[in-house]
Formats: C-alpha cells, sequence, structure tokens
C-alpha cells in the first residue's frame, strides 16, 4: 500500500514538473507584479522638471523612419505622408507621396501607385522634393528555349547543376529586357511593398519597371542593388534598468502552441544633471531618437514624444 501511495506521489510530481518544462519551453514565464509601483506609467515621470510634449503630428509609422546626411524621414499614419524634418526635428515639409515609397541614401524619394489600372510614378529630390513623374515600363521578353539556353550557355551548365532556378537565370539574362534595360544601369532599387516593380536609375534618368521575371529578394545576383536610405539611430540617454512580468497570453494552433509574457519595462531619462523614471507597458515600444536638438525626442508606441526641462 505504501508502496503504491509512493509511486502515485512520484507520478504526480513528474507529472508536474513535466507541464512546468512544457509551459517553460513554450514561453511562458512566472508572474511577478510590479516591481516598482512608485513609479508612474508614461508619460507621467517622477522628476517634475522634466516634461514630455508630443508632436502635433498625430500616429506614426514607427518601422518607416530613415535618415540622410541632411533630413530625417518619417511616414504618418493615416495617409502614409511623410514628415521631412532637419537634424533637430524641426519640420522641412510634410511630403504627399501617393502611395508606397522607398527611400534612395541621397534622400531622394520615389512612390508608386495604382488607380483604375493606371499606374503612375514620381521622383521627389532633396533639398526642394518638387514632384516629378518618371517614365513606367511593364516590360515584355520573348522566352528562349530551352535547348537555345543549354546551347548558349552549355559552360555554365557544366559547372553548375541545371535546375528551374539556374534555367530562369540564364533566361532572364538572355532576355530581350535584360539586353536593353541593364546598358549604363546604375543600380536598382526594388520597391519592397511590391515584388516584381524597381525602380532603374541611371546617371542620366530613373524609370519605374514592372517585372516579374525573377523571384523576389534574388535581384542581387542579376543587379547592383541600390543603398536605401538608413533607419534613424537610437540615442543612449534611455536607460532600460528593470522589467517585470505581470502574465502571460496563449497564441498558436493546432501544431503549435506557446506563450507570450507582458508586463512592465522601467526606463530612467537622463538630460544633463537631471534624471527621470517611468515605466511602459511592454508591449508598446520605447526608443529614444538621435538628435541635434538639446531637447530629447522619445518614440512611445505610435507617437514622438519632446522630452525637455521646464523653463
Amino acid at each position: 500500500m505504501q508502496t503504491k501511495v509512493f509511486l502515485l506521489h512520484i507520478t504526480k510530481q513528474l507529472l508536474l514538473l513535466s507541464i512546468t518544462m512544457l509551459c517553460i519551453s513554450c514561453g511562458y514565464k512566472k508572474p511577478e507584479g510590479d516591481k516598482h509601483p512608485e513609479i508612474p506609467v508614461f508619460p507621467e515621470h517622477t522628476n517634475q522638471k522634466f516634461e514630455f510634449v508630443p508632436f502635433s503630428y498625430g500616429r506614426i509609422h514607427t518601422h518607416m523612419m530613415a535618415q540622410t546626411n541632411n533630413h530625417y524621414y518619417i511616414a504618418l499614419f493615416s495617409n502614409l505622408d511623410f514628415l521631412i524634418l532637419n537634424k533637430s526635428f524641426e519640420e522641412v515639409m510634410t511630403l504627399d507621396v501617393r502611395g508606397v515609397a522607398s527611400i534612395h541614401e541621397s534622400g531622394t524619394f520615389y512612390s508608386f501607385t495604382k488607380k483604375d489600372y493606371v499606374k503612375k510614378a514620381y521622383r521627389y529630390q532633396p533639398p526642394h522634393f518638387k514632384e516629378e513623374s518618371i517614365p513606367v515600363k511593364k516590360i515584355q521578353y520573348y522566352k528562349p528555349s530551352f535547348d537555345s539556353i543549354v546551347a548558349k550557355y552549355s559552360e555554365t551548365i557544366a559547372e553548375k547543376k541545371l535546375n528551374n532556378k539556374l534555367f530562369d537565370t540564364l533566361k532572364f539574362a538572355d532576355s530581350i529586357f535584360f539586353k536593353k534595360y541593364t546598358q549604363d544601369l546604375q543600380c536598382v532599387l526594388p520597391i519592397g511593398a511590391y515584388p516584381g516593380t524597381y525602380i532603374f536609375k541611371y546617371a542620366d534618368r530613373d524609370i519605374f519597371v514592372e517585372c516579374h521575371l525573377y523571384p523576389p529578394g534574388k535581384e542581387s545576383s542579376l543587379f547592383n542593388i541600390c543603398n536605401t536610405a538608413p533607419s534613424i539611430q537610437e540615442a543612449d540617454d534611455l536607460d532600460l534598468f528593470d522589467t517585470a512580468v505581470l502574465g502571460n497570453s496563449s497564441h498558436g494552433n493546432h501544431y503549435v502552441f506557446g506563450y507570450k509574457s507582458y508586463g512592465y519595462e522601467y526606463f530612467s531619462l537622463k538630460i544633463g544633471n537631471n534624471s527621470t523614471k517611468f515605466k511602459v507597458h511592454s508591449r508598446d515600444r520605447m526608443i529614444q531618437l538621435k538628435s541635434e536638438s538639446k531637447d530629447k525626442v522619445i518614440v512611445y508606441g505610435d507617437r514622438l514624444y519632446w522630452s525637455r526641462l521646464k523653463e
């Protein structure tokens, strides 16, 4: 009898341990409560010498923030207009880019729209960002036969195993399109939201090209890809000094299951010899952007804030 009780106890302990290990492996974290209840939730904070003032632009796309040597570019949430700001985060202009945009490292905008089956493309060059229409080309190309490709590129095929991917590459390179439009081509700027669409940049002109001729993301094997404007850099006056788990939410389907914890992140921010503290919900992004302004620029969630010392 005692042996059965012992085995039952061991079985329960092993089952409990297995469930615990399963939860941990699925991302479950033990709730611990608010570690710093005395610290208020942003935009409230601990030092009344500070103030946080929201920018007047409303919501922004935090994944669409770029910079060049002279400007910052931030997409507004409501209609995808772009704010163009100087390095002190002072507004230069609001640019209506008429749709999805890509930004070259020089700061030139390229945008593409499609309405009633009519495609249009535009270019906006610094410093004035005047709107210019650029040609739109939908490329049709002939498809050389399998036998002609094998005969023409026999040496390449001998070095590499012929498969669909290699055949598509050789077929594309042999097309009328490649011969006509790659002469004097400097680089190609993909329009990320629309696979198969590109800006072809030449020394004296730009062309918007639609050509679903090659698997998306593999263009670098045939073209020199243009450099895009990098994301805005983060500054280091904002310090994440602690975190706390308040709970876990489940996610998944019949085959994959997991947990995602949520809680608080605790920050301190310094301006000169002064500092303040606050906490934010971990689901919302909190970063500081580099700026030449004496005030600090904070991104919280999908909004921008000035952080400054009161006068």
